[in-house]
């Protein structure tokens, strides 16, 4: 469960930092991509994890959730710290 936890917020955090700074730096087409991309990217991790038989049961599932969360957490953080609130506000 540790390995999937860390695995899912890594990855989230690595996926999430870039759309993050589209997110606060460009117009709304680009952004609102950039976010269906890191979607499609993030179901590819938990299909790459539920292939590689890592991700079996339901505390794996719910280790993956919070490892997610965690991530988005954590590259959100820091995007506001090096680029600011998203559209300038604060």
């Amino acid at each position: 469960m540790l390995t999937v936890f860390v695995i899912g917020s890594l990855a989230a955090a690595t996926i999430g930092l870039p759309v993050d700074y589209l997110r606060r730096r460009t117009p709304g087409p680009l952004a609102v991509s950039a976010g269906l991309v890191s979607a499609v990217l993030l179901i590819g991790v938990a299909a790459a994890l539920a292939g590689a038989h890592v991700l079996t049961g339901g505390p794996a599932i719910a280790a993956l959730v919070l490892g997610l969360v965690a991530g988005n957490i954590a590259a959100d953080g820091t995007a506001t710290h090096l680029w600011g609130p998203v559209g300038g506000r604060v």
